[in-house]
């Protein structure tokens, strides 16, 4: 693991207090959704932003974890502003789920990071 990798990890590990990494190289986000990713194929700072974006939006746009109402959406929020403090940037999570979630497209992944989060690309293709 090279320096900007360890660094952008401690980065974003220090917004997500209770994360983790398993000796399977995943990167255990948010442990109360098992939100995760795998870092072995993370070599630098534009793949670890590219799979929280990619893998961890979902569980941060729309899990569920708790019976109460009040919870969840504590949860939401919380996990949100993590998120957009992390980036760096205000984002609408939904849109960003539903257009880049699951690694349904790299290319454009790579565009949205590329223009510093600039939300309007994602929104064109909604």
């Amino acid at each position: 693991m090279n320096n900007e990798v360890y660094e952008e990890l401690e980065k974003l590990m220090s917004l997500f207090p209770d994360s983790f990494i398993n000796r399977q190289l995943e990167l255990i986000l948010i442990p109360k959704t098992n939100t995760y990713f795998s870092l072995k194929d993370c070599f630098t700072k534009k793949d670890i932003i590219s799979k929280v974006l990619m893998w961890c939006t979902r569980d941060i746009a729309k899990a569920r974890p708790y019976q109460q109402q009040k919870r969840n959406i504590a949860f939401y929020v919380d996990n949100r502003m993590r998120l957009e403090k992390y980036l760096g940037a205000d984002i609408n999570v939904d849109v960003v789920y539903h257009c880049l979630g699951n690694g349904i497209n790299k290319e454009l992944t790579h565009k949205f990071i590329n223009s510093g989060f600039d939300m309007e690309i994602l929104y064109l293709e909604v």
